[in-house]
């Protein structure tokens, strides 16, 4: 889940809700600070970087964020739903996960083989 303040719809109207990681805020983000970018950097853009790109962050006219900022603009979608309960997206994440939702697991994420989406 990707952030909210409020648990249900009733408490929602008096606080705040917030989606912290659009597209835009996490490739705006600077990587040390970021624990998706940290993941997209290390599981995706590193073991990609050509003898190029490795002599340009080398040289410093390239760096980890800028390749990750770029990665995360090309690879990634948004989605969001509302929901009226934390339990129910708790649950929706939980199928997402398993691989309910997609008929395939996330790359970033996925529940663990031994566990079902009936464990949580």
């Amino acid at each position: 889940m990707l952030g909210c303040q409020a648990k249900d719809r009733e408490e929602a109207a008096q606080k705040e809700i917030w989606v912290s990681d659009s597209p835009e805020s996490q490739a705006k983000s600077q990587l040390s600070g970021d624990q998706f970018n940290i993941y997209v950097a290390n599981r995706f853009v590193v073991p990609s970087l050509n003898k190029d790109q490795q002599s340009q962050m080398f040289t410093g006219l390239l760096t980890l964020e800028i390749l990750t900022q770029q990665y995360i603009h090309q690879h990634f979608q948004f989605r969001y739903l509302i929901v009226n309960h934390s339990k129910e997206a708790f649950a929706i994440e939980r199928l997402f996960q398993g691989g309910y939702i997609f008929n395939h697991q996330p790359h970033l994420n996925p529940l663990e083989s031994s566990t079902t989406v009936s464990d949580c």
